[in-house]
C-alpha cells in the first residue's frame, strides 16, 4: 500500500482542540493554565469620564407605547420617590 507523506512542517498546526468536559476545563482553571479556545477580550480599567448613551431610553412595559420623556432630577418616573410608598405599620391599641 501507499503510505501517505506527512505534511510540510511550514504548514499551521491546528488549534488546540477544545476541552470535552466541565472537569477537564475546571482542572486546567484550577492549575492557572490557559483553556484552549477561550477568547480573552483585551479590557482594561479606565478614569476617564463615561460616555454618554446613544440610544434612546426604553419604555417600561408599564408605560405602553407613550414616548419617552426626560428624566427630571429628583423624581422616579411613575413612582412617589426614590423610596416608594411608606411602610404601612401595625394600628397600637
Amino acid at each position: 500500500g501507499v503510505v501517505p507523506a506527512a505534511p510540510p512542517s511550514s504548514a499551521p498546526l491546528p488549534a488546540p482542540a477544545p476541552p470535552a468536559s466541565f472537569s477537564e476545563i475546571l482542572r486546567l482553571v484550577r492549575s492557572g493554565r490557559d483553556v484552549p479556545g477561550l477568547h480573552r477580550p483585551n479590557v482594561t480599567a479606565s478614569l476617564a469620564s463615561p460616555t454618554p448613551s446613544r440610544l434612546a431610553r426604553r419604555p417600561k412595559p408599564w408605560e405602553g407605547a407613550r414616548p419617552a420623556e426626560p428624566p427630571q432630577p429628583g423624581r422616579e418616573p411613575g413612582g412617589s420617590g426614590a423610596l416608594g410608598p411608606a411602610p404601612l405599620t401595625p394600628a397600637s391599641p
